[in-house]
């Protein structure tokens, strides 16, 4: 596979082109993923079969023309969102390749119009996480989500994605947290979490509560946002499971306590609640049974 600085030198390009007249294409090289690396049509041998990748680049091409005619569209398809994203990483990326990003700005234009218009769409996950700022008054809190961390019968799961719109897929839907923003529970080292565990807190703690879900396998998941400050992520717990939605939203004593003592009780608390559930859904299959055995 090329290094960066290789696929540069193979790059010849002039900076006099046009955005308009200049196209790209993406290459997938041969280590089982795509690079997504833009190459400029027609200056790059990589299009005339001469590239030393032992896989056979796939190719498509358009032109900043192209993303201005999108742009004038109510939505676009999933394979042009996908090039429009491309490009987009091109241009924050590449740095020594420089070219006229003006029709991008069209493009991110027509975005904000369309969402103040209340539209939605595929044009939608054309947005880069590093570039939600500038549209996160007008974004779904869950196409603002970058990370999905599942947590089940004591597994976790992590999915992460750089595009706008493309965790929901994965999500419960609707979407609607049980609390937002969390973050130590997150942010928490080894260490950290081991002096947690040793000094005091109260029922009430979202530490508290959230290992004592994972510890008892109860599902749910973890839908990382960028936070308020930079680099901070915090994460809204998402689940459907009624066990983890009352434990998380039910107020509890705030005496302060030994902070392992507190998960204690919050565990047991838990346990107690699964038991009920258990007996209840036994009792329910029986009944419907013996229904079932009278009208036979």
């Amino acid at each position: 596979m090329l290094s960066e600085r290789e696929k540069q030198r193979k790059i010849q390009y002039r900076p006099d082109l046009s955005f308009e007249n200049v196209s790209f294409t993406d290459v997938y090289l041969p280590d089982d993923r795509n690079e997504m690396a833009l190459y400029r049509c027609g200056l790059c041998d990589l299009l005339s079969g001469k590239s030393s990748s032992d896989g056979d680049p796939v190719f498509r091409t358009f032109d900043g023309k192209e993303i201005v005619s999108l742009s004038q569209k109510d939505d676009v398809t999933e394979y042009e969102a996908d090039w429009i994203y491309d490009y987009v990483v091109w241009l924050y990326v590449q740095y020594d390749v420089l070219f006229d990003p003006s029709a991008l700005n069209v493009w991110f234009n027509s975005v904000q119009k369309r969402l103040e218009e209340g539209k939605y769409g595929n044009f939608v996950t054309t947005v880069p996480v590093f570039y939600q700022g500038y549209l996160k008054e007008l974004l779904r809190r869950e196409d603002m989500y970058t990370t999905a961390i599942f947590y089940r019968d004591g597994k976790m799961t992590t999915i992460k994605r750089e595009r706008s719109g493309m965790l929901k897929k994965y999500l419960p839907s609707p979407s609607r947290p049980v609390i937002k923003e969390v973050y130590d529970w997150f942010a928490f080292s080894s260490k950290e979490r081991e002096e947690f565990f040793k000094g005091y807190s109260d029922l009430n703690s979202d530490t508290i509560k959230l290992e004592a879900l994972k510890i008892v396998g109860l599902p749910f998941i973890a839908a990382g946002v960028a936070g308020p400050s930079l680099g901070v992520t915090v994460y809204d717990i998402l689940s459907d499971d009624d066990i983890v939605r009352e434990i998380l939203t039910q107020k509890e004593s705030p005496k302060r306590m030994p902070a392992a003592e507190a998960l204690k009780i919050t565990i047991e608390k838990i346990m107690e609640r699964v038991e009920e559930r258990e007996i209840k859904n036994e009792l329910e299959a029986d009944t419907d049974d013996s229904w079932t055995d009278v009208t036979r």
